[in-house]
């Protein structure tokens, strides 16, 4: 599946896309069997199926964090729990070096949060948007890391709190932060967009089709892609919201071959990927309590886009974040259990070349 983007910074909770024109984001490539289920599982070939390679590992073990990758490629992983007893929140910040397959602690933020977004700003800073705080309460912190100074920033609060919600930043340097759940404990279709450059927030948007709360988002020249969460159920639908026109666009991409949430997503300048999270319900005859280590791709060409089956992490992961550096994907930390094993795990997927 080849993917016509332009410059793209994504993890699992946020985005940094182009402002570039794409009639159709999607090459056209062809599927084994023509219908979008080619299982590759864990043995597949590495051109047809990607591969895995499990890498240094985070510091510090923790799932439901963020993660973005920065100007020069350095990889953040944000925030999260460290207690999934208690889901307590953390304001850890590490950084890795994918060069130097390393990770140093950097400084904390100001409020520690799990169920957060991050972002990287057209102005290199890193921003960690929303999140629930130690005291449950759903946070309307946005606070803002200068790599250069190593220093925190707190700025405008978000309109509306949220957590399990994702952002997304695109080339004029416009955050936008999607969905979520609110301080009414429902999830939300709700698009709402800061400016940098005044340090304020609106909320002018149109919603997005689906409310929903811990998913994935990836970004394709002015196309924001949401997918999977959870809403009235566990999702496999998949929404796309155009920023140019402020809408949601009329890109069609299907529902995935499962439903996902607590799910990660991450894009290369050719390829879409949905990884690991688990089953939430038990409508889809799965047990609600399995951890995916699965991971689905898109190929062919819109409208007539298919999800595919490609090779399976090695670590099965929920709550875990992603982040793409260099046309790596990289899938960071989480649980393998729906309320147990926290794992500071650190594995790496080269993307098929032959789809």
């Amino acid at each position: 599946m080849k993917l016509l983007i332009g410059w793209l910074i994504f993890a699992t909770a946020c985005s940094m896309f182009d402002g570039g024109v794409h009639s159709d984001p999607f090459d056209e490539h062809t599927v084994d069997g023509g219908d979008g289920t080619v299982d590759c599982g864990s043995s597949g070939r590495p051109d047809e199926c990607g591969s895995w390679t499990t890498v240094t590992g985070m510091p510090t073990a923790r799932a439901e964090l963020a993660a973005t990758t920065g100007a020069d490629g350095t990889i953040y992983a944000i925030g999260g729990t460290v207690d999934l007893s208690e889901w307590h929140p953390v304001a850890i910040v590490e950084a890795y070096t994918p060069g130097l397959d390393s990770w140093i602690e950097l400084p904390p933020m100001p409020t520690a949060r799990q169920w957060l977004g991050a972002t990287t700003g057209t102005d290199g800073r890193i921003y960690a948007i929303g999140g629930q705080e130690v005291d449950g309460s759903v946070s309307a912190a946005v606070e803002a890391y200068t790599p250069s100074s190593q220093t925190w920033s707190s700025l405008a609060p978000l309109p509306t709190p949220r957590y399990g919600l994702a952002v997304a930043t695109d080339s004029q340097g416009h955050i936008y932060a999607f969905n979520g759940i609110d301080s009414n404990n429902l999830e939300t279709y709700l698009v709402e967009v800061y400016d940098p450059t005044t340090n304020t927030w609106s909320d002018n948007r149109p919603p997005t089709v689906f409310p929903r709360a811990f998913f994935g988002l990836a970004t394709f020249g002015d196309n924001v892609i949401l997918v999977g969460g959870i809403g009235d159920a566990t999702l496999a639908q998949v929404s796309t919201f155009n920023v140019s026109e402020g809408n949601s666009s009329a890109l069609n991409i299907p529902p995935m071959l499962t439903p996902r949430t607590d799910l990660a997503v991450a894009a290369t300048d050719d390829d879409l990927f949905a990884i690991g999270g688990h089953l939430g319900d038990n409508t889809q005859g799965i047990d609600p309590d399995q951890v995916f280590a699965t991971v689905e791709g898109v190929a062919g060409s819109a409208p007539n886009a298919t999800w595919f089956v490609a090779s399976s992490m090695q670590t099965a992961r929920a709550g875990l974040a992603a982040a793409t550096s260099g046309g790596t994907i990289y899938a960071i930390g989480g649980r393998t259990a729906v309320y147990d094993g926290l794992v500071a795990t650190m594995e790496t997927f080269t993307p098929p070349t032959a789809r």
